[in-house]
């Protein structure tokens, strides 16, 4: 028998690897395989996708960007799920696995840390008490984010942040910046989203400024939300 039997035996079969549905797809042309009990690795087609380069940072959490590559796959076949070499212009990048794609579905792989982008990131915060019979405590938060690009090119950047939700009736959060349409804001967790284009060895400044109100001496604690890309 083959030599590698028992090994293969071991690996996950085409339709568990692709998701657990069938697909079929036509090869054009014959193939010819050399007799033996050696590997074979057969071609079955070259495909060339546009694909787009972003560049995603989170400022409170890493002070540099992390790289991801959207591909769309226009054709109409799908990209099955497996293992996939990158290359970054022409060199090679490292492995990644890809997931099953349907014709016209977006693909998202990444690329790891790209430390040619940095950011910072710091916070300045006021208090004032307002009222007369009833007393309020207002916490003024300014946070200041400063992207830096030491690429050679331009880069699509999306920095996310964060500012407070609350849960309790006594604490009240204004957001005052950034303005509708300036970023995106997902309000069940405060999750800020700006999207921007940085110029080659260029810098980006951000503003992000709430106003959060409590009872006087009240005791507030904010918790970061981890988010997913």
């Amino acid at each position: 028998g083959h030599p590698d039997f028992r090994r293969l035996l071991e690996l996950p079969t085409p339709q568990s690897s692709s998701g657990g549905i069938d697909f079929e797809q036509v090869v054009a042309g014959g193939v010819a395989l050399p007799s033996g009990s050696g590997h074979q690795r057969v071609a079955l087609s070259a495909r060339r996708y546009s694909a787009q380069v972003q560049y995603l940072l989170r400022p409170a959490a890493k002070d540099h960007a992390f790289g991801r590559v959207e591909v769309v796959n226009a054709e109409p076949d799908p990209l099955l799920q497996g293992p996939a070499a990158l290359f970054v212009d022409g060199a090679f990048f490292g492995t990644t696995q890809v997931r099953t794609t349907p014709a016209n579905g977006k693909l998202v792989l990444d690329l790891g840390a790209q430390t040619a982008l940095k950011c910072a990131r710091r916070s300045k915060t006021t208090v004032r008490t307002e009222g007369l019979i009833s007393k309020d405590d207002v916490h003024a938060v300014h946070v200041t984010i400063e992207v830096e690009s030491f690429l050679d090119v331009p880069a699509s950047v999306e920095v996310q942040d964060q500012y407070p939700v609350s849960t309790d009736e006594k604490v009240k959060v204004k957001l005052l910046l950034p303005k509708a349409g300036d970023a995106e804001l997902d309000e069940r967790n405060g999750i800020l989203t700006f999207r921007r284009t940085i110029a080659p060895r260029g810098r980006l400044e951000l503003h992000i400024t709430y106003e959060i109100e409590v009872p006087k001496d009240y005791q507030i604690h904010q918790l970061l939300t981890e988010t997913t890309s």
